[in-house]
């Protein structure tokens, strides 16, 4: 199961999934809260908007955890570094109607 969140939160690192409104709806709780590095709230509809429009973009990811907080809530922790800024990441995975999708995630700008 750890596997498949380690792929599930990649892919929306992936540009491929960050330009196809279809993946991202069908990755993206419709509860979906994020609190942005800039300090800005994003919701499922601002999400679905704006990802698409994003130039492509390359990230490192290190120091990947997911911990299994129950058997349909996964948090997944892990450092995001982005042309030399490093940001520390986490999410919240729900198995819900056969599925898993995000529903939190939040950045955090680090030194």
């Amino acid at each position: 199961m750890k596997d498949t969140i380690y792929a599930l939160e990649l892919s929306l690192l992936n540009p491929i999934t960050r330009q196809s409104v279809v993946r991202l709806n069908r990755l993206i709780a419709d509860d979906f809260v994020e609190f942005g590095c800039a300090g800005r709230m994003y919701n499922k509809k601002a999400t679905l908007h704006s990802l698409p429009l994003e130039t492509n973009r390359n990230f490192t990811v290190e120091h990947f955890i997911v911990t299994e907080l129950s058997q349909t809530i996964m948090l997944v922790t892990y450092t995001l570094i982005e042309e030399g800024r490093k940001s520390l990441r986490s999410s919240i995975w729900r198995f819900k109607e056969q599925q898993w999708q995000i529903i939190f995630h939040q950045g955090t700008v680090v030194q």
